[in-house]
């Protein structure tokens, strides 16, 4: 199960998961995660996906530029 960290609300982290929201206690996140991080959810709990995660925010810079650009 893949999640994107949308926002952090006190001691809860707002994910997205297909189309809905799913409310999770930061301490059941690994360190250090940020909004936008691509999370993936393991029997031992949520781990990070750096590669999805870099590809996701890759996308979203490509489509910023494409669309400041003249």
């Amino acid at each position: 199960m893949k999640a994107v960290l949308d926002r952090m609300e006190g001691e809860f982290a707002i994910l997205e998961l297909a189309g809905k929201t799913l409310q999770v206690p930061v301490k059941e996140l690994p360190d250090g995660v940020q909004e936008g991080d691509v999370l993936v959810k393991h029997q031992q709990g949520w781990q990070l996906d750096v590669r999805a995660t870099r590809k996701r925010k890759q996308e979203a810079e490509e489509l910023s530029r494409r669309l400041w650009e003249d």
